[in-house]
């Protein structure tokens, strides 16, 4: 991330990942959320990370709801896993409120148990849980519209 970026979560000591999975599964996962969360693109080819830039776009503008989507699948597939079932409800319901708030997204809590919002205008991306807190679904569309 650029020198500006003040990203705490990613500037303290070093971490011992191992028990969280394959180790290029991890870095890729941390790679990815990092080109993320500074406003880039993210690409690989074969062993080559890529972070994808274009000076001509500014950082601001439209969200994307449909990459929030792909963004929160694909932490959930690896990480919901390796959770521990008797925080998993917490986590996951962490996780996807801490994507919107860094996203800048309003989160509202209005479907809850069943989903999280995070709206931005008049639409938002929902993320649907089990009653053991794993997400089972996530998906954009009109605020308080029909369920996605």
């Amino acid at each position: 991330a650029a020198e500006a970026e003040d990203l705490p979560e990613l500037s303290g000591e070093r971490l011992d990942l191992t028990a969280y999975g394959p180790r290029e599964a991890v870095a890729v996962a941390l790679a990815r959320t990092a080109a993320n969360v500074a406003g880039h693109t993210f690409a690989s080819l074969g062993n080559h990370f890529l972070v994808v830039t274009d000076e001509r776009l500014s950082g601001t503008g439209t969200i994307d709801l449909d990459a929030a989507v792909t963004d929160i699948r694909g932490g959930a597939s690896w990480l919901q896993g390796l959770v521990e079932q008797e925080t998993r409800d917490e986590t996951m319901r962490s996780l996807a409120r801490s994507y919107f708030e860094r996203l800048g997204l309003q989160v509202w809590h209005y479907g809850q148990p069943d989903f999280i919002s995070g709206v931005t205008g008049l639409y938002e991306v929902r993320v649907y849980f089990a009653p053991d807190g794993t997400i089972t679904h996530v998906a954009p569309g009109m605020v308080m519209g029909a369920p996605l």
